[in-house]
């Protein structure tokens, strides 16, 4: 994804170095706390949508497919290293840091170089515990140390996931109290039915939260969750909101206990918990709400990446009838798309350009796309490494399908039932 255009409107970043050199170098774009809050009150003002927090206000307005757009946005930008281009004489993070400071670029000054550990705890101390984390701008969720020497840094090398001379330490989760109004029941894209606790609203490491998942009905049996209970509240690395526990000593008796609705509360199905699984599911193919989750599944950033196909949209071309499978993203007309109250002639263009640019996608993104149980990033991309195409896989028999290292014996049925009843 290429979002140059965008990163020139951020005021922080130099267009221009100091010195003529050419740099691959890596960074942090956020908001700070006080410019997001005056952001989400001129949005209300219109009466917009509010951003959930500043992480999610930052990606958003990066991700902007109107330059000008990016640039209404209080956008900063720390840089922290050098990227494949390492400059000439710089042999250590911290030379780096100073080295893409004297060349203009901007770097978070609250670093250190440590040369004891015990330097680095009380560091990692010194932010966690005395009340410094509050004192900054803008929020932050851990410390990242790293070696220091790059000659070192290259020996260790990394995994496919991340550097091993590199760990991020995270500060425990801010934790605060609030109220359970009440508890619905979300239906996902395979069927799974996932209680939601409705919050009194409360601020959370940065942001509002009136709503939590408690994942199962066992999780919320386990926990004694109930509604009308106050329960201790947080963000689980500083980002998805979860209920801790409850606080039993404040109950005075009017609380309710939960209890999983026998039927699916979108298309009245009756619904079912197989032994030795935590989930209750509507088993009804058809159900409505499988079918726009599995929607959204299809067209989100991991799937097939079509821009501007988020749940709202997705809602909208559902309750138009433009939409009831992924096939019907395709036949899309610009016409259709105006007569919606959230499509203009530019945006309408944007996601018809962006539906075809899907077509490029690799087969591994499209099988995950379709969201088959059981069938994640991962296992899709093993299957479409043996299969090439839906064609071949189709005509594989259990047998088959048993061959390819990621796929067991339950993953096999899911992939035979599905393509048996789409």
């Amino acid at each position: 994804e290429d979002i140059t255009a965008n990163l020139r409107t951020v005021r922080s970043l130099p267009l221009r170095l100091n010195d003529p050199v050419t740099l691959n170098v890596r960074g942090e774009v956020f908001i700070n706390r006080g410019d997001f809050d005056a952001l989400n009150r001129e949005r209300q003002h219109l009466g917009e949508s509010l951003f959930a927090n500043p992480r999610n206000a930052a990606a958003g307005s990066l991700r902007q497919l109107d330059p000008r757009l990016t640039a209404q946005r209080p956008l900063d930008i720390f840089v922290f290293g050098l990227g494949t281009n390492l400059a000439p004489g710089v042999q250590t993070q911290g030379e780096a840091l100073a080295y893409l400071q004297r060349v203009g670029l901007r770097t978070n000054p609250h670093f250190r170089v440590c040369q004891k550990f015990r330097d680095v705890l009380e560091f990692v101390r010194n932010w966690q515990e005395k009340g410094n984390r509050g004192s900054l701008p803008y929020e932050i969720d851990g410390v990242v140390v790293k070696v220091n020497e790059f000659a070192i840094q290259s020996e260790l090398a990394s995994t496919a996931r991340s550097p091993r001379w590199a760990i991020a330490y995270k500060f425990p989760a801010e934790q605060v109290v609030t109220k359970v109004l009440g508890i619905g029941v979300q239906v996902g894209r395979t069927g799974v039915l996932t209680p939601l606790a409705e919050l009194e609203p409360v601020l959370v490491a940065g942001s509002t939260v009136s709503r939590a998942t408690l994942h199962n009905e066992d999780i919320v049996k386990e926990r004694d969750i109930r509604i009308g209970d106050y329960v201790i509240l947080q963000k689980a690395g500083d980002v998805i909101p979860e209920i801790v526990r409850p606080l039993p000593e404040r109950r005075d008796g009017s609380e309710r206990s939960f209890e999983m609705p026998t039927h699916c509360p979108a298309c009245g199905t009756a619904v079912v918990r197989v032994p030795g699984e935590a989930a209750t599911r509507c088993v009804n193919g058809r159900c409505p709400a499988q079918r726009a989750e599995k929607l959204i599944h299809f067209a989100s950033k991991g799937a097939l990446d079509i821009e501007g196909l988020g749940p709202a949209a997705v809602a909208q071309l559902v309750e138009a009838g433009l939409v009831s499978s992924p096939v019907d993203f395709y036949k899309l007309k610009k016409e259709d798309l105006l007569k919606l109250e959230r499509f203009g002639e530019k945006s309408a263009d944007n996601l018809l350009a962006s539906i075809e640019r899907s077509k490029e996608q690799p087969f591994a993104r499209v099988l995950f796309g379709l969201g088959i149980r059981m069938v994640g990033a991962e296992v899709a991309r093993e299957v479409a490494a043996w299969t090439k195409s839906f064609d071949q896989l189709i005509k594989l028999r259990k047998e088959d399908l048993l061959e390819i290292p990621a796929v067991g014996e339950k993953i096999a049925a899911s992939i035979l039932d599905f393509f048996a009843y789409p």
